[in-house]
This record gives structure tokens, C-alpha cells and sequence, in this order.
């Protein structure tokens, strides 16, 4: 506790923006002395000295200094659909460029299948503009890349790069590929993973981005090939081998929904054989992601499900693949260019990423990191 009765995040946020005292001292236009007895908590600054150093960090006065015990909140941008159920929302924040984006740990947008730690909650609320009541002091947010898609295995790829590189968050909003791209048109996501195939020409992804992006310059980038297909309990004691047994009586799916590359993995497949998805028992049953989709079999509510083969591998389930096909990743041309992706690229071409994603879900990373496209 400062000896000022003042919480003081100043240190940190200067050494967040990586200055030194001399150097924040002569920016606000204060001697390096004062500067660090600020630091110490021994002086509290005046309105217009803390008012200088909260422009010259890029924070607010009240981010520097705050009352002990009182609950400080910060303005941020809600990500996602509208979440409804009982209590507050807990979120998890994430920087860039200056803005906050409020990421819900609730409903579909829950990232995985246990409680992950919140920044705050939610207090208040005018459409997407929110308050998040922040459980700790505030401090500085490491630059944030939001990335929206269904990939399983994101977070062991943030776990690598945020280990190698501190300064740098990874934040996975899961999403269709549709969903994603939504969301990058809109700046929620600086990152979309993609896995459609275009009907009419057979070629992954880029027909859709350029459908839903239009002339926004954007960088398509390879990231893995993938299986999808049938995800079906351990031993497969229902003997579905192909979409056509879906149709069986007393066969129940899952299913994912409209907009995301499962749904049209299964979609087309059924049409290829002639069978109406209205006979398929549980189609209209829909599951977030492909890792819900693996949990609803595992626990034996339904007898099956479409997902990717490392959604199955990672609940021990049985597997009968569709489909071979890309997913990759695309961010705009400005974002592509920036430091944080470059160190993002960094750790995907490293031989133990690649490793890691070979063993967890048979994924092909051959191309891993290529430009395929810089659009339009």
C-alpha cells in the first residue's frame, strides 16, 4: 500500500509502455526526482501533473490511481451475441490499439468445458458499449489478438505464444466460419479462422472471403488441412460408417450450426446420397463447437456427430472421415503486417507447435504460415 493511501499502477504503466523515469519525467514536463516519489507513493501528483501522465501512458486518471477497496471499472466493446441467463456476465478483456474488447465467458461463446478466469463483470450496459467492474486493480493489458474460429486447438497455440512472447495475449472467441468472418468485418477479431468449401468451384475458403469481406484488403494465410467427418462413441456400437446410417431408426446426431464448415460438410454429403435432413433424428440439435460436439457423444446423449477428427481424439471417440479440407486464417493487410502476428508466425513455424498439432489431431501442417491469397 502506498504511504499516500493511493493504489499507484504509475510503475507499471510506464514500464508497460517501456519508458524509463527520466524519459515519462521529461515528457509531462516534472523532474525525474518527482517522478519517483509519484512511483513510491511518498507524493500524490496534482490534477493537471496526473492528468499528463495518464495521456502520456495512454490510460485514464483513475487507472493510475485509485482508492483502496473501491471497485474500479473500465469502458469496453461486448464481442459476440447477446448473452441472456441469471447473474452477472464475467468477461475477459483484450487490448488493441487502444480499445478494450469485452469477451463473454457464458453461453456459446464460452471458450472450453471449465470455469477460465475473468477480468470482471459486466455492470452496465448500452447496446455493445459496457462497464466491466474489474476484480483487480486495473494495470496494463498485454496487446491482445482476438481470434475467431472453431479450431480446438488454439489454445495450445497460445500457450506457446504467450510463453515465448509475454508482451503478447491471444483471446479465442469460438465461431463458425460465417460467424468469424462477422466479426472480423466488424473489428470484434483481428484474426478469423475459415473452413468452407465453395460448392460451385470446389475451392476452399477464398470465394467465401471474398463474399463477406467485399474490398476490404485482407490477408488469406494457410494454417492447417484437416479431417472432418463422423464422431461417433468408442468401438462405434451403432456401426455407422457413413452419412447414410444417420438415417437409420433409433440413430441420433448432433449437429453444428448454419454458417460453420461442419454443417456444410454434412449437408453436402447428405444431399450427395439424396437424404433429407428432416429424416436425420437430432439435425436441428445444435452444438457451439466441435469440442460440444465430441462431449455430447462421449456422455451418450446422441450416437453421433459431425466435428474434426482432434474434437474425437480428444475425448477417445471413434472417427469416419468426409472430408479432407483447409483451414486457415485471415486478418486485415494491416494487422497481417504488424509485429504481434509476425510473432504469432514466429511460433507456428516452430518445429514443436507443429509437433503438437500433428500429435492432437493428425493435422497437416505442411503450409503452415504460407500466404495463399492477399484479397481483393
Amino acid at each position: 500500500m502506498a504511504r499516500t493511501g493511493l493504489h499507484n499502477e504509475v510503475q507499471r504503466w510506464r514500464r508497460r509502455a517501456g519508458l524509463s523515469q527520466r524519459e515519462l519525467a521529461a515528457h509531462v514536463g516534472t523532474s525525474r526526482q518527482t517522478l519517483n516519489a509519484i512511483e513510491a507513493g511518498r507524493t500524490v501528483p496534482g490534477t493537471a501533473l496526473a492528468l499528463r501522465l495518464a495521456g502520456a501512458l495512454g490510460a485514464r486518471v483513475e487507472d493510475l490511481f485509485q482508492v483502496p477497496g473501491r471497485a474500479v471499472e473500465v469502458p469496453a466493446r461486448l464481442a459476440g451475441p447477446r448473452v441472456h441467463g441469471p447473474g452477472p456476465l464475467r468477461v475477459t478483456l483484450a487490448a488493441h490499439n487502444g480499445r478494450l474488447t469485452a469477451l463473454p465467458l457464458a453461453g456459446a461463446q464460452a471458450p472450453g468445458a471449465w470455469l477460465q478466469g475473468a477480468d470482471g463483470v459486466v455492470c452496465s450496459r448500452r447496446g455493445r458499449r459496457v462497464r466491466v467492474r474489474l476484480f483487480e486493480p486495473a494495470s496494463p493489458l498485454a496487446e491482445t489478438l482476438v481470434v475467431a474460429g472453431c479450431d480446438p486447438t488454439l489454445p495450445l497455440v497460445a500457450r506457446h505464444f504467450e510463453r515465448a512472447h509475454p508482451q503478447y495475449r491471444v483471446a479465442w472467441l469460438p465461431a463458425g466460419s460465417h460467424r468469424a468472418l462477422e466479426w472480423l468485418r466488424d473489428g470484434t477479431a483481428q484474426i478469423a479462422g475459415v473452413h468452407l468449401r465453395d460448392a460451385r468451384t470446389g475451392q476452399d475458403n477464398i470465394p467465401l472471403v471474398r463474399r463477406t469481406l467485399g474490398e476490404r484488403r485482407v490477408v488469406v494465410m494457410a494454417f492447417v488441412s484437416w479431417e472432418q467427418g463422423l464422431i461417433v462413441a468408442p468401438g462405434n456400437p451403432r456401426g455407422v460408417r457413413d452419412v447414410a446410417d444417420l438415417a437409420r431408426a433409433g440413430v441420433t446426431i448432433i449437429n453444428r450450426e448454419r454458417g460453420s464448415g461442419a454443417r456444410a460438410v454434412l449437408d453436402a454429403a447428405l444431399s450427395a446420397r439424396g437424404i433429407a435432413p428432416e429424416t436425420i433424428r437430432g439435425y436441428a440439435r445444435l452444438a457451439p463447437s466441435h469440442l460440444a460436439v465430441a462431449q455430447a457423444v462421449a456422455l451418450g446423449l446422441v450416437d453421433a456427430g459431425i466435428g474434426v477428427r482432434a474434437a474425437a481424439r480428444a475425448f477417445g471417440l471413434g472417427f469416419i472421415p468426409l472430408q479432407q479440407e483447409r483451414y486457415d486464417l485471415v486478418m486485415p493487410a494491416a494487422v497481417a503486417s504488424g509485429p504481434a502476428v509476425h510473432a504469432f508466425l514466429d511460433i507456428l513455424r516452430r518445429r514443436g507447435v507443429r509437433a503438437e498439432l500433428a500429435a492432437v489431431g493428425e493435422y497437416d501442417t505442411a503450409r503452415l504460415g504460407t500466404t495463399l491469397a492477399v484479397l481483393p
